[in-house]
């Protein structure tokens, strides 16, 4: 009986109106500046001493696992450079400081050659370039 007299309860309240409130304009997107384009004749930087080493073991690693996925490769030879000593990074690392002469060396090459290639966007630096 008790069950009966509460759903006659319920029936009997009167249901309650919910008003939706309105939906907010979206707001305009603002325009994004566009991207300065990366120069194509800007010097790539040097390469670490880790990817000399990944480029020199790679061939050995796939031979010994030929069937290693590329991760699988990368994740063997981060063991082997980690496990590497001191004395067999030499080897790389003295790779690696040669590399790091080769972007200043284009550049400077550049430089002379025309002042205002390297600085294609700024006009403030161009024109500062002419005035050295």
């Amino acid at each position: 009986m008790a069950k009966t007299d509460k759903k006659e309860a319920k029936e009997a309240k009167p249901k309650k109106v919910v008003e939706k409130k309105a939906a907010k304009p979206k707001a305009e997107k603002k325009e994004k500046p566009a991207k300065k384009g990366k120069d194509p004749n800007a010097p790539k930087r040097p390469t670490g001493s880790y990817m000399y080493f990944s480029a020199d073991k790679r061939g050995e690693v796939k031979e010994k696992n030929p069937s290693y996925a590329m991760g699988d490769i990368a994740k063997e030879l981060g063991a082997m450079w980690k496990a590497l000593s001191d004395e067999e990074k030499a080897k790389y690392e003295e790779m690696a400081k040669k590399d790091k002469e080769r972007p200043s060396k284009i550049m400077n090459v550049r430089l002379t050659a025309n002042p205002a290639s390297c600085f294609p966007v700024c006009p403030f630096v161009r024109a500062y370039m002419h005035a050295c």
